[in-house]
Formats: C-alpha cells, sequence, structure tokens
C-alpha cells in the first residue's frame, strides 16, 4: 500500500481550478486498491479545531485551521505552524519507502523543505501557474531580464522568482498541466527536462441532458427560454479578460434584447460593476457557488467565454466541455493547448509594444452575434472537442499518468536506499 500525501492550502484559487484538482485526483486515486490519500487541507478557515474525516477506507481528509488571531512575525509564524502541520502528517506516515508527497502551490516552500528534511520520500508538485504571470498579468517580458543569481535583496519581485526557482529545484518532479509552463520552467529556472512532466487536468464526464431539463433550469434560475445566455465561471479577477467582456456586454445588450450574461465566481465584483455604464439588467453575479450550481448554469447557458490574458488548462472550460457547452476563447497560452480552430471560436489578442495584451471590443461582439446566427456550427465545434477530451481530459487519464510517475519515482528511491 502506498501513502500519497496531498497539500491544499488556503491560497488564492484553491476555491476554484487548483481545488477541483485537488480533488478530483484525490478521489480517483483513491478508488485503486494499492494507494491510501490523505487530502491536508491547511491554512483553512472553513472549521475552527483540527478534523478528520474517512471519506472511504481509502481516503482520509485532515482539515488544519488558520489561526484565528495571531501577532507572530510572518516567518515566525509560518515555521511554527508548519511545524503543527508536520506533526499531524507524522502520525499517518508509515513506511516512507511508500510515501508520496505532492504540493500544489509555491507558498508551500517552508512546509515541503521540513517535509524533505524530515522523510526520505519523493516529493512532487503540480505547477498550476507561475508567479511572473500573476505579478504581471500573464506578461513574461518584464522579468525576462531579472538575474536570479545577482538580485537586489530589496526588489521583492526578483526575490519572489528566486524563491519560486528554490521550491521547483527542491522537488523530485514536476508536473504542469500545460506544455508553456513546462517550457517555462525548463529554460528559466534551468529544471532539467526528465525531471517535468505534462498531465493535462482531467475531468468526469457527466451525463448530458435534455433540452426540456434545459428549460426547466432556465425557469428555476429567473430566466426566459428565449434567452441568450453567455456564461462566464471563475475568478473575477482582471486576469481573466471581463474589462472586454463588460465592454461587449455594453453593446450586445442594444443589438439583441434578449441576450444575458452570467458571471459566476467571487472575486473584485464591484470593480466590474464600476465598469458598467448601461447594462445592469442583463448581467447577473453569482458571488462563490457551490459545483451544483456551476453545474445547473453550464447546462442552461448557450455559450461559454473565458477570454484570459494567460491560462493553463482551467477547469471552468473542461467543465464547459464536458457538457458540450459551445465556445469562446482567447487564444492565449494554454487555452491553444486545448482547442484547435474546428472546435471553439477564438479571439485572437493583440500584443501591444510592452509585450501586454488587449482585445478587440468589436470581435467580441461578432463572436456572440454568430452564437446567435449559427447556433449548428457552434454546436458541431462543441461536439468535436467534446468527442476528443473525453479521452485527452479524463480524469481517469489524468490519475493513471500520474500514479506511473509515482511509481517511478519510489521504484528510483527504493533503488538509491540500498
Amino acid at each position: 500500500m502506498t501513502d500519497v500525501f496531498i497539500f491544499q492550502s488556503n491560497a488564492r484559487g484553491m476555491q476554484y481550478g487548483m481545488g477541483t484538482y485537488i480533488r478530483t485526483l484525490s478521489e480517483i486515486m483513491s478508488k485503486s486498491e494499492q494507494y491510501h490519500v490523505y487530502h491536508v487541507c491547511y491554512l483553512t478557515s472553513k472549521i475552527k479545531e483540527i478534523n478528520i474525516e474517512y471519506k472511504n477506507s481509502k481516503y482520509t481528509l485532515i482539515q488544519i485551521p488558520v489561526p484565528r488571531e495571531f501577532k507572530l512575525e510572518q516567518k515566525i509564524f509560518e515555521q511554527r505552524y508548519t511545524s503543527l502541520v508536520l506533526r499531524i502528517v507524522k502520525k499517518y506516515v508509515k513506511n516512507e519507502k511508500q510515501t508520496i508527497f505532492h504540493f500544489n502551490g509555491v507558498d508551500a516552500l517552508c512546509l515541503l523543505k521540513r517535509i524533505k528534511t524530515t522523510f526520505r520520500s519523493p516529493i512532487v508538485t503540480t505547477a498550476h501557474f507561475s508567479r511572473a504571470q500573476l505579478m504581471f498579468d500573464g506578461n513574461l517580458t518584464k522579468t525576462e531580464n531579472i538575474d536570479l543569481d545577482d538580485i537586489n535583496e530589496n526588489d521583492w519581485i526578483a526575490r519572489s522568482l528566486r524563491e519560486e526557482r528554490e521550491y521547483y529545484k527542491n522537488v523530485s518532479h514536476i508536473i504542469t498541466v500545460c506544455d508553456d509552463m513546462r517550457q517555462y520552467l525548463i529554460h528559466r529556472f534551468d529544471i532539467l527536462e526528465n525531471k517535468v512532466s505534462l498531465i493535462r487536468n482531467g475531468i468526469v464526464f457527466p451525463e448530458r441532458i435534455s433540452n426540456k431539463d434545459k428549460l426547466h433550469l432556465r425557469k428555476k434560475y429567473g430566466f426566459h427560454s428565449n434567452d441568450l445566455i453567455l456564461l462566464y465561471v471563475g475568478r473575477i479577477d482582471k486576469i481573466k479578460g471581463l474589462d472586454w467582456v463588460i465592454q461587449a456586454v455594453e453593446q450586445l445588450s442594444s443589438i439583441i434584447p434578449n441576450f444575458r450574461f452570467i458571471a459566476a465566481g467571487q472575486g473584485d465584483i464591484q470593480y466590474l460593476i464600476n465598469k458598467t455604464k448601461t447594462s445592469f439588467g442583463c448581467i447577473s453575479y453569482t458571488g462563490f457557488v457551490d459545483p451544483q450550481t456551476i453545474n445547473e448554469l453550464i447546462r442552461l447557458a448557450d455559450g461559454g467565454i473565458i477570454l484570459s490574458l494567460y491560462d493553463h488548462c482551467p477547469y471552468s472550460i473542461l467543465e464547459m466541455i464536458a457538457l458540450k457547452l459551445p465556445m469562446i476563447v482567447s487564444r492565449v497560452t494554454g487555452n491553444k493547448e486545448i482547442f484547435n480552430d474546428e472546435e471553439c471560436h477564438y479571439i485572437d489578442p493583440i500584443t501591444e509594444a510592452d509585450g501586454s495584451l488587449n482585445f478587440n471590443v468589436r470581435d467580441i461582439v461578432r463572436a456572440v452575434e454568430l452564437l446567435q446566427n449559427d447556433k449548428n456550427d457552434f454546436t458541431k465545434k462543441a461536439q468535436k472537442i467534446w468527442e476528443r477530451a473525453r479521452t485527452a481530459f479524463s480524469a481517469q487519464k489524468m490519475c493513471d499518468d500520474t500514479l506511473s510517475i509515482y511509481n517511478h519515482l519510489l521504484c528510483n528511491f527504493c533503488i538509491e536506499s540500498r
């Protein structure tokens, strides 16, 4: 029996794509007879006391809360909290030679280093994003000239990138969910090619619903049967391109009287409301909603839009693909590794002189008009990507490929320890 400890913090994004990734991987893996999954949720605000929950005989959820009040310096707090997590994890480690530790974020560097010095076991991480992308809205040219071996210690950007490199240098193997990130790690941080594997995100494909169910869901959520509904799912964040979507919605509301836009997710909703001038009546903001509600919103929509400035392999897109929702997406990193031109409607970004991206609002408006006037073409595209994605982006394939890496690492560790 191999024990796999999968770590999930309360960091940004963990409630969305990264959280879905960890839950999906944990649930599929726990169905195997050879693995016991320990899903370690730390710094969580959902509980007040340490909670151990046995999901099934092969899946244990360990929840460790964030202290409600602490007045310690950040570095001291990190060290003490890491010691707490380590003490709890130690209780469940039975055989180091049959244990894998799987991390999911650079912010876990302190914990990762303690795990590495405490246990002689392989450490895997999944690279869901790069810090440079977060800091500069996907514009990596902003950090190209930073020499990570000769930085100014007062430069917090350089320090942050150096810490990110240290994190990746300390693991046994790295999984990326898109090839663009794999190439970035190899060339920016000098990670050996054989230490980085591409495993795309996977999803469990649900059953398709009838048109009758779609009409029922529209009534349930207050929409009309003849509404043209465009859906966005994800964080409400500048990097998701919603500035341009809102500008397009302003125009579409006067062109298509029954047009409706749903933004499903939490974040800086007030920022988007401030951007809205005239179209309040056709825009719905849901805030954070549970997975079942997201599923139902996808089922009632006519099309999905993800206009990210950068992406890797977003679960919001995979969830829409799985329900055959026609897609309008930005042709950027990650997205263009999912679709070909016959499987979605692409919006091409405009690259400015400083490397930042822009979108032509008219292109977005035109795409929605095409969705309204030629639904058959969009439906055919949705069918094409659905047929291919059932294999290429299945949860089982993601899990099998991940387990293959685990087994390879464990085998090598056993040989080295002889």
